[in-house]
This record gives C-alpha cells, structure tokens and sequence, in this order.
C-alpha cells in the first residue's frame, strides 16, 4: 500500500522545483486540500506532508527529517517509514 501510495503521489502531483516558497502563509501551503484540489503541484516539502498524511491516515508511524548540506547549498525534506 505506501508503495502505491507514494506512486500515485509521484505520478499524480507535478513537482516544481520550489515553486513557492512554503516559509511565506505556512498554514495556506500545508493545508493538504489546497495542495490536492488547487494547487495540483508543490516542492519536496508539500511532497513530505502530503505523505505523512497519507500514512497518518493509515496508522503508518512515520517521521519528517529536513537534510541540509552548507558546502552544496543543498536542502531537502523527507519521510521515514
């Protein structure tokens, strides 16, 4: 089921590489209606809570962590199952 579970996200919510910047209206960018219905697209960040409330939903434990890498000027958010 997470597998496709996270298949369908993948192939259902289009990413744009930080298509919007989440910091800005926090709660607007995470309600998990808007990120479906309006929105249709988001970034590794809306991908993670789109997840964790799938698996949230299903009783799945499963945990947020943010990497970041100051020498590549690199960061990214992820789920743990």
């Amino acid at each position: 089921k997470i597998i496709k579970i996270s298949n369908f996200i993948s192939k259902n919510f289009k990413h744009y590489y930080h298509a919007f910047n989440y910091r800005q209206n926090f709660f607007d960018q995470t309600n998990i209606f808007k990120l479906i219905n309006v929105y249709g697209y988001g970034n590794c960040v809306h991908y993670t809570f789109l997840f964790a409330f799938l698996m949230d939903i299903l009783k799945v434990k499963n945990e947020l962590i943010f990497l970041k890498s100051k020498k590549k000027n690199f960061s990214h958010l992820i789920n743990i199952i």
